[in-house]
């Protein structure tokens, strides 16, 4: 068990190494530093809408004298012709000579005229055709930047120097949408590179596979947390198993102390018996002395209840002795008489 938490260890610290080593690899790779709150608000800055653009068109062409206005004011605006092709997602409208609108949605309309985009003044009618102003009026207009007069310009120009006019008055926006986009683009390409260096991903267009990426590395994080949710539940149910191992060598250690504690006391004990046991050997050597001499003398005691009987025998043998002594006194050879004595020494009871 003990192995096998420490391989998931090791797993696991080699994991966050490479991972800090890809990222270290990452920053070292010469990136230039970004401001991230310069990044953040460039990215967030919004831009004109392709879709919403429209592209200026054409202005009717106009006649010099009265006659040709008055019979070109009743000329639509569908009528008009288109300066060359519509790119691709820009809708093109007819707009009116006499509405300075804006090409972007939502931008917000200027009250004052600009002097660079004002066209030829026309007046409005009640039925919202436009209808130019006096020839009086157009020799009196100047083309903006330049002291040429209006209405010196043929029709053709007039047209488009309307359109170009048109041109002229968007082109600071969109030169400052293209800048936006530029920086957006710079962007993109370092989180584009670091999205390939950190991911199997081919680029910032490969969503699938990025997607995928986020699946595998949110899978590889469940089975990394269900793994350390079982070690962790297999390390408390081993500290709750040493606790009881530590309580239980407690009390045995207590047990065992007890035990010396007894044994010493045994030990005194022992000492104690191994004198008494030494003490009553003593005593029962004294018992078995006195034993002893309790049977030697009630022997004596025998030896004497008989004493009167051996005495007078005693007195009779002495009496005999003394006769046999005066017989062999009588005799000659002192050799028998020695025989003699030795012969009735033998025959005497020895008390």
């Amino acid at each position: 068990m003990f192995s096998r938490i420490s391989q998931f260890s090791k797993n696991i610290s080699d994991e966050i190494t490479r991972i800090s080593d890809d990222v270290n690899n990452v920053r070292q790779q010469g990136e230039v530093a970004i401001d991230t709150v310069a990044a953040n608000n460039i990215l967030h800055t919004e831009t004109p809408n392709p879709d919403t653009l429209i592209q200026p068109e054409d202005e009717p062409i106009e006649a010099n004298t009265e006659g040709e206005a008055d019979n070109n004011a009743n000329v639509t605006s569908d009528e008009s012709k288109l300066n060359g092709g519509s790119s691709v997602g820009v809708t093109t409208t007819q707009p009116s000579s006499s509405t300075n609108s804006s090409d972007i949605q939502g931008e917000p309309q200027s009250n004052k005229p600009s002097s660079a985009s004002t066209p030829e003044p026309k007046s409005m009618s009640t039925s919202g055709v436009a209808t130019p102003v006096s020839a009086s009026a157009n020799n009196s207009m100047i083309v903006p930047g330049t002291n040429i007069n209006w209405n010196e310009l043929s029709p053709e120009l007039r047209s488009k120097m309307k359109k170009f006019m048109k041109y002229e008055e968007k082109y600071p926006l969109l030169l400052d949408a293209y800048k936006t986009e530029k920086k957006k683009t710079s962007y993109i390409t370092l989180f584009e590179n670091a999205l390939k260096d950190s991911t199997p991903c081919d680029g910032i267009a490969d969503i699938q596979g990025f997607k995928q990426y986020l699946s595998g590395l949110n899978s590889k994080i469940d089975i990394l947390n269900n793994e350390f949710k079982r070690v962790v539940g297999s390390e408390n149910s081993l500290k709750k198993v040493e606790k009881q191992l530590n309580d239980t060598v407690k009390s045995l250690n207590d047990k065992i102390k007890s035990v010396e504690k007894q044994n010493h006391e045994l030990k005194d004990k022992l000492k104690d018996a191994k004198s008494d046991n030494g003490t009553s050997e003593e005593t029962q050597q004294e018992v078995e002395s006195l034993k002893k001499q309790i049977v030697s003398l009630k022997s004596d005691l025998a030896n004497q209840e008989d004493y009167p009987d051996i005495k007078s025998q005693l007195d009779s043998a002495k009496q005999e002795v003394t006769k046999l002594n005066e017989e062999l006194s009588s005799k000659s050879s002192n050799s028998m008489k020695n025989s003699k004595n030795n012969l009735w020494k033998l025959r005497l009871p020895t008390i």
